[in-house]
């Protein structure tokens, strides 16, 4: 299998990254074939990942694309519901992941070449109340949030977190120490009867945080510190 210049392929302009190979076949004839994704290779666990795939001289319905590492399923519509003549790649675990190009033709199936790409399972996210983790807030500004979200930063793929569940903790200024466990990511009535009664300079903890993400996968995630200020 050989690797040529992008200037060999056809019109592939809006390939944000494009690999372009050869599979020989008696003759030495070179079928040219394009995979694209916008992801540098990376696919994600849980995730829609969409690859497009070209094979010179054919239609996309004459194109077959299998994998033994994971689901391959082709789409003619993205997640948003527009055209899309491509495929989704969803990995069952991390690693490489490789893909079969086969064609339909008149003599059968012909295998064209295959490509590869790195899963990775989706990066765990950060528990924020009010945009914070760690720091002072204002009694006002906690009372006034729903619940705890868990966001990922700097991460470019759309990837939800659901809290699931956790643990409050709050040290009084007299010495003693509330204690709330709550399901879900909002405050129940409970825990906004405690920021109620909250005063300065008392440190609000969120403990045993735990998040759902779009595979399925349970998280443990980082505790939020919080200090109560004017």
């Amino acid at each position: 299998m050989f690797k040529f210049s992008v200037n060999n392929v056809w019109d592939l302009k809006t390939f944000l990254l494009t690999g372009l190979f050869c599979s020989f076949a008696l003759g030495g004839y070179c079928q040219k074939f394009a995979v694209s994704n916008d992801q540098h290779n990376i696919i994600y666990i849980g995730l829609p990942n969409t690859i497009h795939v070209c094979v010179e001289g054919y239609k996309s319905s004459s194109v077959i694309v299998t994998s033994d590492s994971g689901i391959v399923t082709k789409n003619e519509r993205d997640p948003e519901g527009r055209k899309y003549e491509g495929y989704y790649l969803n990995p069952i675990k991390p690693g490489h992941f490789s893909i079969n190009i086969n064609i339909k033709t008149s003599k059968g199936i012909k295998h064209i070449g295959e490509y590869e790409f790195l899963a990775k399972a989706i990066p765990d996210p950060v528990a924020e109340i009010g945009g914070k983790s760690l720091g002072n807030i204002s009694r006002s500004v906690l009372k006034a949030q729903i619940g705890i979200i868990a966001d990922i930063h700097g991460f470019n793929i759309c990837a939800r977190f659901v809290v699931t569940s956790f643990s409050m903790i709050v040290m009084k200024k007299n010495g003693q120490i509330i204690d709330k466990d709550n399901v879900g990511s909002k405050f129940s009535d409970d825990i906004h009867s405690v920021f109620n009664s909250l005063e300065e300079n008392e440190t609000v903890l969120f403990t045993k945080i735990t998040a759902k993400g779009p595979d399925g996968i349970e998280r443990h995630l980082a505790p939020v510190e919080l200090k109560i200020v004017k």
